[in-house]
């Protein structure tokens, strides 16, 4: 039976082409702006430079107490096993009643 095997295709290699960057750089997009007006350089200055917001400690402990909670519900969504081994317990005494004929 195995006489009878068809032979194997023929190995085919395609020919393909280096890919080598072009010679030419793209044009750059930043060189097309305009620069940015008095106004908008003193703007930017503003939002970088400006202090970082004050933070009300109350909020933070009411966040980080809120992600405890979904934390502690997703680890317990996932790592418990206290209802499969209900299960497990369940099917013998369901079989040892089928075998006693109750």
């Amino acid at each position: 039976m195995i006489h009878e095997a068809p032979p194997p295709a023929p190995h085919l290699v395609a020919a393909t082409e280096a890919a080598t960057p072009s010679p030419d750089p793209p044009p750059a997009a930043e060189s097309t702006l305009p620069p940015p007006t008095v106004e908008q350089a003193q703007a930017a200055d503003r939002v970088f430079t400006a202090p970082p917001p004050r933070r009300d400690p109350l909020a933070s402990l009411a966040g980080v107490w809120a992600s405890a909670l979904v934390l502690r519900d997703l680890a317990i969504e996932n790592f418990d096993t206290s209802g499969a081994d209900e299960e497990a317990e369940e099917e013998p005494k369901k079989n040892e009643k089928d075998k006693l004929g109750g």
